[in-house]
């Protein structure tokens, strides 16, 4: 599975049994923005440490585990202008 690069598209596209549908944006609710420089922008989970506390055999392909989504434009858009040197200290 590639690996994941927290370009949010999973969380655009679908959500996890902890996630809510927010119509406004048309993605979870608890997408928030980890990095926004202009040259990218990185998400991560809003309540990931708390679904890890409470559920730890809890296993989300969006929480850093890979991209199960093989036409992720996103993903591969962030990739093509960017390397991954230039995302590594964000992604970690």
């Amino acid at each position: 599975m590639p690996k994941c690069v927290r370009c949010g598209y999973c969380c655009r596209v679908d959500l996890c049994p902890y996630g809510k549908w927010n119509e406004e944006t048309g993605a979870c609710t608890h997408l928030e923005v980890q990095v926004a420089t202009p040259k990218f922008t990185l998400y991560r989970c809003g309540i990931y440490a708390q679904i890890v506390a409470e559920d730890r055999d809890f296993a989300s392909p969006g929480f850093g585990r890979g991209c199960p989504f093989e036409y992720n434009e996103d993903r591969r858009e962030l990739l093509s202008q960017h390397t991954w040197f230039d995302l590594w200290g964000h992604l970690t």
